[in-house]
């Protein structure tokens, strides 16, 4: 889908007002955003108790106000194909249908804890995959992947739902 300018809004999307032009020319489909996550090379030793990766969790989540996937990953590669994929937490939806971490009191900490201890559980953990359905990890079946493998590289992805505030200018 390509962009909407200004103008083809107006004529074809029979946009009239202000709100409505905005609303058509905003994609529909948003890019994930890949972060590297800084230290990444000694993350397990800094990350080593429960409330320290629940922080860490939490501020990384924060990066999106709304978002229908979240990875993490320890690797540098996004092929998981070799890997052992397991379904390690069913997410419960929230009383208005949307995903917990959007609906739950207190969002993202909610997330945060399921996620570290998720981490904490799995040894041999690659990488991991929150999408409202659960979270899915990806595992090492040789148990070989640790902080001296040359794929070492930890970082985070998210995929936005809405358009961030950057995103509503419009193109004429």
């Amino acid at each position: 889908m390509s962009e909407v300018t200004k103008t083809e809004a107006i004529l074809n999307r029979n946009a009239r007002n202000q709100e409505a032009i905005v609303l058509a020319t905003i994609p529909q489909n948003f890019k994930p955003r890949r972060y590297e996550i800084p230290g990444g090379l000694n993350l397990r030793k800094n990350l080593n108790t429960h409330e320290k990766l629940t922080d860490a969790f939490h501020n990384w989540l924060r990066v999106e106000e709304v978002f229908t996937k979240f990875t993490f990953s320890f690797t540098a590669s996004t092929d998981y194909s070799k890997l052992t994929k397991e379904r390690a937490e069913v997410l419960p939806k929230g009383n208005d249908g949307l995903p917990i971490w959007q609906s739950h009191p207190d969002r993202r900490m909610y997330l945060a804890l399921v996620l570290s201890k998720v981490v904490a559980k799995y040894k041999n953990l690659v990488a991991l995959e929150v999408t409202p359905e659960g979270v899915d990890v990806y595992l090492d079946p040789t148990s070989t992947f640790n902080e001296q493998s040359e794929d070492w590289a930890p970082s985070y992805t998210v995929v936005p739902n809405k358009a961030s505030k950057g995103q509503y200018a419009i193109r004429a």
